[in-house]
């Protein structure tokens, strides 16, 4: 039985990096570590995307949406440069609305460490300061009390629940839904 890691609310010592082209491998590696772990929350990528030559693609891709505001993903890194997890603004909508919705994954082994809660609140900062959003939802299975606790911790409050919202391993959940103003 591995060594569970009490929660350290000091762990800020994370940086933010928008994703790149060359992080690819990285990435790849990172997401078939923690895929059954992942997969047990939150839908997969399904089996065509774990191969080297997706993961360049679709990071290329996500490069470009940044180029063109169109969502932002960034690599969390720990203070020795691991990637202990990704965050992201994601479905950004512009002209009246100026909102985004984040979402986050954190390695199985770091997780229960603080990195999820300071990476949303540094990712807060990009939100509201940088990209010049008003408006940053989230949504959380109804069992994923870590997550929602994440999110609170950051400010954002609950605003409902949506029925049958996705499907996780063929059963459709439910999503406990989650905002944060800039002027919060």
């Amino acid at each position: 039985m591995s060594e569970k890691r009490a929660y350290n609310p000091l762990v800020a010592d994370i940086t933010l990096h928008p994703i790149a082209e060359a992080d690819a491998a990285e990435l790849l590696r990172f997401e078939l570590e923690n895929r059954a772990f992942f997969e047990k929350s939150i839908a997969g990528f399904g089996d065509d995307y774990y191969n080297l030559e997706t993961v360049e693609r679709v990071t290329a891709e996500r490069v470009q949406d940044w180029e063109e505001g169109e969502s932002f993903y960034y690599l969390i890194r720990d203070a020795v440069d691991e990637l202990v997890g990704r965050i992201s603004l994601f479905d950004v909508r512009r002209g009246p609305l100026q909102r985004a919705e984040v979402g986050y994954r954190i390695a199985e082994r770091h997780g229960s460490m603080g990195y999820a809660t300071a990476a949303v609140g540094l990712v807060l900062k990009d939100a509201f300061g940088t990209h010049k959003l008003h408006r940053v939802e989230a949504a959380t299975s109804p069992r994923n009390i870590g997550s929602q606790l994440v999110l609170l911790k950051n400010g954002f409050e609950f605003w409902g629940r949506a029925r049958s919202s996705y499907l996780l391993n063929g059963v459709w959940e439910d999503s406990v839904l989650f905002e944060r103003l800039a002027d919060n």
